[in-house]
């Protein structure tokens, strides 16, 4: 028998997303994983060990993007995103692992 821990971190910034309730995002997301096109990726990566130049990390605030890419990057997988300042600051090489969803 596998447990599953169900944490969800809803937030929401001036402009992007919007506010959900833990009960529709748990939908959202078993419908994301029926969908036969959804993969899910074992996070054993680390930016001790990172597979993208980190050298671009100059705030807390983009440890999480970082690692986002360098998971994507490991996995041999492209992050797709809403952000579209996060490509222009990661290293030239590692944009191909980044790319923007069009709103």
């Amino acid at each position: 028998m596998t447990n599953h821990h169900r944490w969800i971190r809803a937030e929401h910034d001036r402009g992007t997303g919007s506010p959900r309730r833990a009960d529709d995002v748990n939908q959202i997301l078993a419908g994301m994983r029926r969908d036969p096109r959804w993969t899910f990726f074992g996070d054993a990566s680390t930016l001790a060990e990172p597979s993208v130049d980190t050298a671009v990390l100059v705030g807390p605030q983009q440890v999480t993007d970082v690692h986002l890419v360098n998971l994507a990057a490991t996995c041999g997988v492209v992050l797709a995103t809403f952000d579209t300042a996060l490509p222009t600051w990661l290293a030239p090489v590692d944009r191909e692992h980044a790319v923007i969803i069009p709103s």
